[in-house]
């Protein structure tokens, strides 16, 4: 018990030296424009293989709960008007490109703070080509997140589709059959969230990383985020928040939606770095919560090697 508890001030310290809550601001807002890309590329990838209209009427759902009916149609206007007007070969190919460089931008503010978690320093600046290369590296790597984060999305419609499917079975042949299809989406859920915060945990941050070291964090911050969401969507939906801001309120919900979101996000990272640290590959050099005392440890392992 008493371990939990250091693992648990351990994070909170981190929580605070690293300014999540100032991060997390970074993060919605960049998310906000990244968001309508994000929902194209995820939604174009799995209509694919479902159907657009089917996908598309999946999507609204999800975001009607989360966010109310007027913010999950501005997101889907968003989704819908990413390609904007681009008509021919070569302006689709720059419109596509664009799309792809917008909707890694929010992996570039998750990557930015949890580089921040992990007390990672930037590379000293070298010649033209190697700073060419990170950020093509860096893109690559947001750009392919983009991409896992659409097949994700597949699978979990082809399970959500199986499980209404079985669900709506268990209703009719057996008593609390309905309380049993609940439970199995939300695992369903807390499976697939885990899956995609432990790809991000992992592949974003300039640290090597073992997945043995993400993955639990990755499940509190999927168990977190199960939890959170219904505490957002309630507050978001049964709130004034979005009344004193006029014809601009409903993409202040999604702001607001998106900061709880990414606080939680940084939340979990904190814990996974703090685990990482006392109990994963990190333990012959831990990276501690305060930045001042994570670089001086960095300092001394380099003048020792």
């Amino acid at each position: 018990m008493r371990g939990l508890w250091e693992l648990l001030q351990d994070a909170g310290e981190g929580f605070i030296a690293d300014e999540a809550l100032s991060r997390a601001a970074s993060i919605a807002y960049f998310t906000l424009f990244s968001i309508g890309p994000l929902v194209f590329i995820a939604t174009g990838l799995a209509g694919v293989i479902f159907g657009h209209e089917q996908v598309d009427a999946a999507m609204l759902d999800q975001l009607r709960g989360l966010l109310g009916e007027q913010a999950a149609v501005e997101v889907r206007g968003m989704a819908q008007g990413a390609l904007g007007e681009a008509r021919g070969t070569v302006a689709l190919a720059i419109g596509a490109t664009t799309l792809l460089l917008t909707a890694s931008g929010a992996f570039g503010a998750l990557q930015s703070a949890l580089n921040a978690v992990w007390k990672t320093e930037t590379p000293a600046a070298g010649s033209m080509r190697e700073t060419i290369t990170r950020f093509m590296r860096a893109k690559a790597s947001a750009i392919g997140l983009v991409a896992t984060t659409g097949f994700i999305l597949i699978t979990s419609l082809s399970i959500s589709a199986m499980i209404a499917s079985f669900g709506d079975w268990l209703k009719q042949t057996m008593p609390g059959g309905d309380v049993l299809a609940i439970a199995l989406d939300l695992t369903v859920s807390l499976i697939v969230l885990t899956l995609l915060f432990s790809a991000i945990y992992k592949v974003l941050p300039d640290r090597r990383l073992a997945w043995r070291d993400v993955t639990l964090g990755a499940l509190v911050t999927a168990l977190l985020f199960i939890a959170g969401k219904t505490l957002i969507a309630a507050y978001v939906g049964g709130s004034a928040v979005a009344k004193g801001f006029g014809a601009a309120g409903t993409l202040v919900v999604v702001l607001v939606w998106l900061y709880y979101s990414s606080v939680i996000f940084l939340a979990g990272a904190e814990f996974t770095r703090a685990f990482a640290s006392r109990h994963g590959s990190r333990q012959a050099s831990p990276v501690a919560a305060q930045p001042t005392v994570a670089a001086a440890q960095d300092a001394q392992r380099a003048a020792g090697e």
